[in-house]
């Protein structure tokens, strides 16, 4: 009895029960903390529904019809870049069979003013603008985008193509600001594929695409222990698997066990 309570008055136990308190009262400060957070959260996320809704009722029939067409197509804008359409959303609006859809987005619409009087807004020149526009980014990114080699054909076609959007473009919407990729696709991309033969290949899009075959081979050499001949089997299977100038190795196919008693009966 003596002993115990010696061992609970201590120097060693006060300072770990006042160190056990000090933990507890900074937990407790972080959980209110946490909490205030919280609500602070559901109440911006409250806000923004509130704006949502009325930049929503702002939106004309235009706008409107754009929104419908773009998420039936299951296509999400950026909450970065300025709510641009990165990646695939953007192979998905240049794709020919999607670029009717968003024309008609901007068909005349009559509509009914607070006044009584009536106004059609749009016309055919609009529609053309849109489809011409959208015709023309499908022709470049068409050639531009796949990760194949070009033959000279089609370098030709692309600078082509290149130079007619950058002509147009300008003229069509002359107070429009000419972003630096615009002058990528007009200058710099003819000048990739004349050198290059290829511009996809060496596109960020291609570059990322390595990311899963890199995970896999490191999931598959996760057992070897020395990080410098890990790196150099993932590297020399990954070299392996893409050039295109070595044989495609198989595995040889094991022999069942029937075609073994066959074999030793035929031999005994």
């Amino acid at each position: 009895m003596l002993y115990c309570r010696f061992t609970t008055h201590t120097v060693e136990a006060v300072k770990a029960r006042e160190r056990a308190r000090e933990l507890k009262k900074d937990r407790d400060g972080q959980q209110q903390q946490a909490k205030q957070h919280q609500d602070q959260l559901k109440a911006a996320k409250e806000q923004l529904t509130t704006i949502t809704a009325k930049i929503n009722n702002l939106k004309g029939p235009f706008q409107r019809k754009l929104d419908g067409v773009l998420e039936m197509m299951n296509l999400k804008k950026q909450v970065y870049h300025k709510g641009a359409l990165v990646g695939n959303d953007v192979a998905k609006i240049l794709h020919p069979g999607n670029i009717g859809k968003i024309v008609n987005c901007f068909k005349p619409l009559k509509v009914k003013l607070q006044h009584g009087e009536h106004k059609v807004f749009s016309d055919q020149r609009n529609m053309n603008k849109v489809s011409t526009l959208l015709t023309k980014l499908s022709q470049c990114f068409q050639l531009y985008s796949p990760s194949t080699p070009l033959c000279r054909h089609e370098v030709a076609f692309l600078a082509v193509r290149c130079a007619s959007f950058g002509h147009w473009f300008p003229k069509t919407f002359p107070n429009t600001n000419l972003l630096r990729k615009f002058h990528v696709l007009t200058f710099h991309v003819p000048e990739k594929a004349i050198s290059k033969h290829t511009v996809g290949m060496e596109a960020e899009h291609c570059s990322e695409s390595i990311h899963p075959v890199v995970n896999r081979l490191e999931r598959t050499y996760a057992t070897t222990q020395n990080t410098c001949d890990r790196l150099a089997l993932i590297a020399k299977s990954q070299w392996l698997q893409s050039n295109s100038t070595l044989t495609n190795f198989k595995k040889p196919k094991h022999r069942n066990r029937s075609d073994a008693i066959i074999i030793i009966t035929k031999e005994e």
